[in-house]
């Protein structure tokens, strides 16, 4: 029996001095007491989170335990279909802030001023405002596009609402046409052939071809013997590719002189 107590007591005295040992290794790895300016600089961040946030060295698990320490919830909750979410942010010490944020929406009509921004467009429309100038005005208003990753609004933006809506004045209309003229799309259409095939047409000069006036746009004069010329033009089919085109098909007729 006093062998068996005197082995348990030299255990013990072993896991005491195990403990010691530990705590003492403890110790030196943490300080037991923070220093004078290690306390001023816990102050500092404590009172500027923006620059414990911004911090060179702070990396994203850092800035997420920083939000932890914060936030302790968020609510969202949409507007509608629309792009519009209210945030409500649930605060460590019971303070509670609200915030208007916006999420990328897959249509038009989901945003929740889109009546509001037609009848802008409507407007600019009316009052003779090209694409670019609408854009401008309603980014100026402070209205906000789901189609770019800035919120702006484009001409092309615009111009696809405009389509939409039906107020965008087609570009090639026949108003801008004399007697007997032609879009060269239109006249392709007409002829039965693709537009790359009229184009090499008015490059080589079987077709009377001018460009409109501040347009990119071809216009082609062609009466009902042209147009009868061109379709036989069309049809003719060479067997050896050296053999010209006869001149009969290639050669426009002159056109009238246009009354004044």
């Amino acid at each position: 029996m006093a062998r068996t107590l005197e082995q348990e007591w030299e255990a013990a005295l072993h896991k005491q001095r195990e403990t010691q040992e530990e705590f003492k290794r403890f110790q030196k790895a943490t300080p037991p007491h923070l220093t004078s300016a290690e306390r001023e600089q816990i102050r500092a961040l404590a009172t500027n989170i923006p620059l414990l946030w911004n911090a060179p060295h702070s990396t994203p698990a850092d800035r997420k335990e920083v939000i932890r320490c914060l936030v302790e919830r968020v609510v969202l909750s949409v507007r509608g279909d629309t792009e519009c979410v209210d945030a409500t942010i649930h605060w460590a010490g019971g303070y509670v802030s609200q915030h208007a944020i916006t999420r990328p929406v897959a249509r038009y009509e989901q945003l929740e001023n889109y009546d509001r921004i037609t009848a802008r467009i409507r407007e600019g429309r009316a009052q003779g405002l090209t694409g670019a100038q609408i854009a401008d005005q309603l980014n100026r208003e402070g209205f906000r596009s789901p189609a770019t990753r800035a919120g702006k609004f484009t001409r092309n933006i615009v111009n696809a609402i405009q389509n939409r809506l039906g107020t965008r004045k087609p570009l090639l209309t026949r108003e801008k046409l004399a007697v007997n003229e032609w879009w060269l799309p239109e006249l392709a259409a007409e002829l039965k052939i693709t537009t790359r095939r009229l184009y090499h047409w008015v490059r080589k000069g079987f077709v009377h071809a001018r460009k409109g006036p501040a347009s990119k746009f071809w216009i082609l004069w062609a009466d009902a013997e042209e147009i009868e010329r061109l379709s036989r033009l069309r049809d003719y089919l060479r067997a050896e590719r050296h053999i010209p085109y006869p001149k009969n098909l290639t050669q426009p007729k002159v056109q009238p002189i246009a009354k004044q």
